[in-house]
């Protein structure tokens, strides 16, 4: 479901949640100092990674939910690009070694 038009000159954000086997997400992009929504995700994960500890779990749903949005995002997805997914902070702690509100990667 998309809710505003995208600008392709700004980087995009993905909030990612996963509970219950269900990725959920929300595509957005900053227009001052809020985030706007661009776009609500929500799918089922693989049953493997259903059986993964949590952090695995949010992993595969950020990949799951970064695929889903590429199709909104026309391919602005590059290495190391714009795309900025969001995570709560047990991804951090275990891929950066420190504690923060939000987990924040390039692709």
């Amino acid at each position: 479901m998309s809710l505003r038009p995208p600008n392709y000159s700004k980087p995009f954000h993905l909030f990612v949640h996963e509970r219950g086997g269900i990725a959920s997400g929300v595509l957005t992009q900053l227009s001052g100092p809020h985030h706007f929504p661009l776009a609500f995700y929500s799918q089922q994960i693989d049953p493997v990674a259903q059986g993964t500890p949590s952090c695995t779990r949010t992993l595969a749903a950020a990949a799951l939910l970064i695929t889903k949005a590429k199709s909104l995002t026309l391919g602005h997805l590059p290495r190391f690009g714009p795309l900025m997914p969001c995570q709560p902070f047990c991804i951090c702690q275990r891929l950066l070694e420190k504690s923060t509100s939000l987990f924040w990667f390039a692709l």
